[in-house]
């Protein structure tokens, strides 16, 4: 019975990062080199001119944050400074908040130019994928509508886009990263509905892993964690043999914790005494 009490205790607070983040706005860092097409993507997204959008290299310096809600679920974008070596100590200050935002975000949009796709995965692939575990990048190939060239066969254009599909499998392949790889125009906004459905099915999943309960109280969070030490003790004092008293105090402890989370004290008899018939305690 402790061991349940403890996994279901567990499972609720570990819940908080996920319930934390559909409550404030699921973090999505868009991440990518200078010039990809980021700030378009963001402005895509948005519906709106939120980042300053320019051919210069290096124009977003810092971070640029907005929200806006897709599928029922709010989502907080995160545009990010180009990542690239630089001596401007400016830019170099806003590389480093955009790896930050790479190490926090819920989910990445690795933005990478169709037309330098190869150059752009060599240089980045290594921070962006090696930061991020399975299912929580996508790739989004910017700049699609540039595979289609003026009175040339379709068929090429399609080998073209073969060809970057399988650098960009092959650079997440070697750092043992399956992303999901989508093709758009955020110019143009081709394809930008696309990488939309997909966010959306990317949160949910992450809350349906979470089961049918998640916290998203701060206050609820800290009382599941001290109530999770509560139950761990108990659960090591009935397996040690510990004095039931001691054991009763701890689980006192825990009900009290959890009773901060249904607004109510908790009676430890009933329990206490489930407890230590099951357990035997002290024989």
């Amino acid at each position: 019975m402790a061991a349940a009490v403890e996994r279901e205790t567990a499972r609720l607070a570990d819940s908080f990062a996920t319930g934390n983040a559909l409550r404030e706005g699921w973090p999505v860092a868009i991440v990518g080199a200078t010039n990809a097409g980021k700030s378009t993507l963001l402005n895509a997204l948005l519906q709106d001119d939120r980042a300053i959008v320019s051919d210069v290299h290096g124009t977003t310096r810092d971070v640029v944050e907005d929200t806006f809600v897709l599928g029922g679920v709010l989502f907080r974008f995160i545009d990010t400074a180009g990542l690239r070596d630089t001596t401007d100590r400016v830019e170099q200050m806003g590389i480093e908040r955009s790896r930050r935002q790479l190490q926090l975000a819920r989910t990445v949009i690795f933005v990478v130019d169709v037309n330098c796709a190869e150059s752009q995965l060599a240089a980045l692939s290594d921070e962006v994928f090696g930061a991020r575990t399975e299912g929580r990048v996508i790739v989004a190939v910017n700049k699609a509508d540039c595979l289609q060239r003026d009175g040339e066969d379709d068929a090429l254009s399609s080998a073209r886009r073969a060809a970057v599909e399988a650098a960009v499998r092959g650079a997440a392949r070697a750092r043992k990263v399956d992303p999901q790889v989508l093709f758009l125009s955020a110019k143009e906004g081709e394809g930008v509905a696309e990488l939309c459905r997909t966010l959306v099915e990317t949160a949910a999943a992450a809350q349906e892993t979470e089961g049918d309960v998640v916290v998203t109280n701060a206050r609820h969070y800290a009382a599941l964690s001290a109530a999770l030490d509560d139950v761990r003790r108990v659960r090591q004092g009935l397996q040690s043999g510990l004095s039931g008293d001691f054991v009763a105090q701890d689980l006192r402890e825990c009900l009290h914790h959890l009773a901060e989370i249904t607004g109510g004290e908790v009676t430890t008899d009933e329990v206490l005494g489930t407890i230590f018939k099951n357990f035997c305690v002290g024989k």
